[in-house]
């Protein structure tokens, strides 16, 4: 993958990040909007409102694994994810990341809790 594409694709990524930033504070303004509304007579339109709530949490959560996907792509084949190995070698836990496709891996170190990536 060359610098200019690389550039591109992190301008875009930005591009849709904003975008998204506009969309949430759009969707909390109208939550608000709606949230004035009686719902006595509006049953409906909360159920509805606890749906799409429900689907947001699961976007947010897919929307989080790309992220992590795209962010640990292997640097090698740029094909393949650096999926995250923990183990237990002299008393402590140590971890590496080996890529799915070509075999890379990195180098080892010890494990934290604050280690993120792809089990």
């Amino acid at each position: 993958m060359t610098k200019e594409k690389r550039i591109k694709e992190w301008s875009e990524i930005q591009k849709l990040k904003n975008e998204n930033s506009k969309l949430r504070k759009q969707i909390g303004k109208l939550r608000k909007v709606i949230s004035r509304v009686d719902f006595e007579h509006y049953q409906h339109i909360q159920e509805l409102l606890d749906a799409q709530e429900r689907e947001d949490v699961e976007f947010t959560k897919k929307s989080k694994r790309d992220i992590l996907k795209e962010k640990w792509k292997c640097w090698d084949c740029s094909e393949g994810i650096l999926k995250l190995v923990i183990i237990f070698k002299v008393g402590e836990e140590h971890y590496f990341r080996k890529c799915n496709n070509c075999g890379k891996r990195t180098k080892l170190q010890k494990y934290t809790e604050d280690v993120e990536g792809i089990k």
